[in-house]
């Protein structure tokens, strides 16, 4: 799963990053780095909950459903607290505005 969850997340941040106009630079690779490892340990997160569920003998399809349910507030979350902190940086004017945008914005985006 979480094989998948990397090309497809730089692949969306790359459309994200033309639609928004936006270079590709430090900043930029620094936002994907971060996104993509939330991504990531959320992915995980699922199955690993998904494979409990399977283990406690729950059929394939409804283990993955009960997972997603046990974890997807918490995922929601953890995923948020993140946007919350940084994107009152997209908002920056000046020299640190140009700086922090590009990663504010991958931040409060993740694919």
């Amino acid at each position: 799963m979480a094989v998948a969850v990397i090309p497809a997340t730089v692949l969306i941040t790359l459309v994200g990053l033309r639609l928004f106009g936006m270079g590709f630079n430090l900043m930029t690779l620094g936002g994907i780095a971060a996104a993509v490892g939330i991504i990531i340990d959320d992915a995980i997160v699922v199955s690993e909950a998904t494979y409990a569920k399977l283990l406690a003998g729950y059929q394939p399809a409804r283990a993955i459903n009960a997972a997603v349910v046990e974890v997807g507030r918490p995922l929601v979350g953890s995923t948020l607290t993140p946007v919350v902190v940084f994107f009152p940086l997209t908002y920056l004017n000046g020299v640190a505005g140009v700086f922090f945008r590009a990663l504010a914005l991958r931040w409060c985006f993740p694919c």
